[in-house]
């Protein structure tokens, strides 16, 4: 049997009253798959925005045959299938992104020319493919990258886009298409501050969790 782990950031108290529901959720995954389960909860790069901590994926990505990474935000349903295989060549992921949308031209994406932006909400890395998690090279600072980054916590997005082009990594669908049908995976989508919408979000956690029981 393969060796996998599923991990879930969860760092600096992040919307703990959802995450009572979307936790137990992501750990029962990871039992179904067999996979074990990480919550990423120490803030190692304190200067930058909480979701750069998923590139602490990279140092134990090579203990494992698979790494996924699912946002504190989603949750999956209990019909939902193991997303790994034999091919530890491709990514799988839940959805990508025209990388002009949000990041500035730079020579990886350039020479690469595919247009890909990575979506770290629900993503499958194999550990050929573990150079997707690898953090920025020291000598770029969070001043630095920032300047390329419209929206301040996708910088771990910008991060792992940059890496794909950079090491010309493959990747395929989850669902074979950019349209997942709804009832397996749900993206609440909290993004920043959700401010008031915090009772509403919740709401809708618990009526999905009861509807899939």
């Amino acid at each position: 049997m393969i060796k996998k782990c599923v991990y879930t950031l969860c760092v600096d108290n992040y919307f703990p009253e959802l995450c009572e529901l979307t936790l137990p959720n992501h750990e029962a995954y990871a039992k179904k798959i067999g996979a074990d389960f990480k919550l990423i909860t120490e803030r190692e790069n304190p200067s930058w925005p909480p979701t750069y901590e998923k590139t602490q994926i990279h140092r134990y990505s090579y203990e494992n045959a698979w790494n996924i990474h699912i946002d504190a935000d989603m949750l999956i349903h209990p019909d939902m299938w193991d997303i790994t295989n034999d091919d530890l060549s491709t990514i799988v992921y839940y959805s990508i992104y025209d990388p002009r949308l949000y990041f500035p031209a730079n020579p990886y994406f350039l020479r690469d020319g595919r247009l890909i932006g990575i979506c770290s909400s629900f993503l499958a890395v194999p550990n050929w493919c573990s150079d997707l998690w690898q953090p920025f090279a020291p000598e770029i600072t969070f001043d630095m990258a920032r300047q390329s980054v419209e929206r301040i916590h996708g910088i771990d997005d910008y991060c792992f886009s940059i890496n794909f082009a950079k090491y010309g990594l493959k990747g395929r669908y989850i669902f074979g298409g950019d349209n997942p049908p709804i009832w397996y995976v749900q993206h609440l989508e909290v993004g920043g501050d959700c401010g008031d919408r915090k009772e509403e979000i919740v709401k809708k956690a618990k009526e999905l969790l009861a509807s899939w029981e």
